[in-house]
């Protein structure tokens, strides 16, 4: 079972670490929520430290283009509609209550509401339309994820035992060794092709529980397509 522990840099300030015993290296990335990073044990922390200190100016950029992600966050109009391949989540008034539904065109539609009397411009108004939008994004990946999993596992011959749709944003996915599989709601906001990695990545940790050359070969016979440039397409969108 994973835990959570902290400790503070004198320029970054706290450091989320999540242990995980079945890893076998350390991993350092910037989220939104600040510097993060995972390493099977606290035996590990010093190795942190030092990435940190080998690190600093990649640090600094990382930390600045979360802020500039930051300065073109979602801002919520009574207009707004927010498009993707397989779905649109669009803003309605409260007085016009609308159920979510499958077009014609195969995307679901997806309602979020505001009372009349919420001022949009004001900040707190934003800041809970943003977290109706969150459970908007989670309900919809219970809606087309599963088949799509499905899909993927059947085609390869691999199980898994369930699969859940969260609000954490430090990582796209995870699985257990229950193989239980877990994606976040921020991958849901990816392109389709890249959803789709996702899904085969977590699936693979079904059979390999690392990130072993043998995993990569999986993850890549599962997606059925060359891994270089989705990999760095996706750091490119992180």
């Amino acid at each position: 079972m994973a835990s959570v522990i902290f400790f503070n840099d004198d320029e970054f300030g706290k450091v989320s670490v999540e242990l995980d015993g079945r890893l076998r290296s350390v991993k350092l990335w910037v989220a939104s929520e600040g510097l993060m990073a995972r390493c099977p044990g606290e035996d590990f922390i010093g190795d942190i430290k030092r990435l940190i200190e080998k690190n600093r100016e990649r640090i600094r950029d990382g930390i600045k283009k979360e802020e500039e992600n930051r300065k073109r966050k979602i801002f919520f109009t009574s207009s707004f509609k927010y498009e993707h391949e397989l779905y649109t989540i669009y803003i309605c008034p409260l007085s016009q209550k609308k159920t979510p539904r499958v077009g014609e065109d195969g995307k679901l539609y997806y309602p979020i509401y505001y009372a009349k009397s919420e001022d949009l411009n004001d900040e707190r108004v934003q800041s809970a339309l943003m977290l109706r939008f969150d459970e908007a994004l989670r309900r919809i990946g219970r809606f087309i994820l599963p088949p799509m999993l499905d899909e993927i596992s059947k085609k390869n011959g691999l199980s898994y035992a369930s699969l859940k749709v969260n609000k954490s944003r430090s990582r796209y996915g995870s699985c257990s060794s229950r193989k239980s599989i877990n994606i976040s709601i921020i991958t849901l906001r990816l392109p389709t092709h890249l959803i789709r990695y996702i899904l085969c990545h977590e699936l693979a940790h079904t059979i390999e529980m690392n990130h072993s050359d043998r995993f990569w070969r999986l993850v890549e016979k599962i997606y059925g397509a060359p891994l270089d440039s989705i990999r760095r397409e996706l750091k490119e969108v992180r």
